[in-house]
């Protein structure tokens, strides 16, 4: 596959969604000499968000935290809910263009639909990166889920990505059981799902585990 972007985004929220995309840019700046990053929207609230301002501090990528994002949540619900839909996806792609010229290779990351109203769900995602020309990797939490809800979850990924005409790249069913994982491993070998590859990822608890820094900025 000849690309030069790639689009993350899970299928709910807390798939864990910031450490796969830090294992896809630990991969590309092994054998990409110039990688940037971009979300189409960020939270806004307490400082900056959380992920964007991760990728680029830890990478020390060659962009500015305003150049890698298109809108903020209450910037992209206002004109949603304003029946401006195609007027964001424009400025979406005009804030993505703006710097995709300088890059070897974008890595997007999209946004979080818990954080958003039931205006934006998954397919405003798979929506952005059909516009983008980009691939799509699909993030599934597999918290407390049994064999079947991860299969299903699996299924309702693979089906969604090809009916929205998006270049599906593989889904990651992340954060399960160890014995959940044998299970869905069995059950796909028998029977697999779609054309894409799926991976699957345990739960480490250590990783889900709030670092000082994220305790010290939620007591103040």
């Amino acid at each position: 596959m000849n690309t030069k972007n790639l689009y993350v985004a899970s299928l709910e929220p807390q798939s864990g969604k910031l450490m796969v995309t830090l294992g896809v840019m630990e991969l590309l700046t092994r054998y990409v000499s110039k990688v940037g990053f971009f979300r189409p929207v960020i939270r806004t609230g307490k400082g900056r968000d959380h992920d964007l301002n991760t990728i680029i501090r830890l990478y020390n990528l060659e962009l500015s935290y305003d150049e890698a994002y298109a809108f903020t949540v209450e910037e992209a619900e206002a004109m949603a809910a304003a029946g401006r839909g195609k007027e964001l996806i424009q400025g979406v792609l005009e804030r993505y263009k703006a710097l995709e010229g300088r890059f070897e290779f974008v890595l997007c990351e999209g946004f979080e639909t818990s954080g958003l109203s039931a205006i934006f769900d998954f397919d405003a995602n798979l929506q952005i990166a059909k516009n983008l020309g980009s691939p799509f990797l699909g993030v599934i939490n597999g918290v407390d889920k049994t064999v079947q809800s991860v299969l299903d979850a699996i299924k309702f990924a693979s089906e969604t990505i090809c009916e929205e005409g998006c270049v599906h790249l593989a889904t990651i069913a992340n954060r399960l059981h160890p014995d959940t994982l044998k299970q869905v491993a069995a059950r796909l070998r028998e029977n697999p799902i779609g054309e894409a590859p799926v991976y699957l990822v345990p739960e480490v608890k250590d990783l889900a585990s709030p670092t000082m820094g994220e305790i010290k900025e939620a007591l103040e």
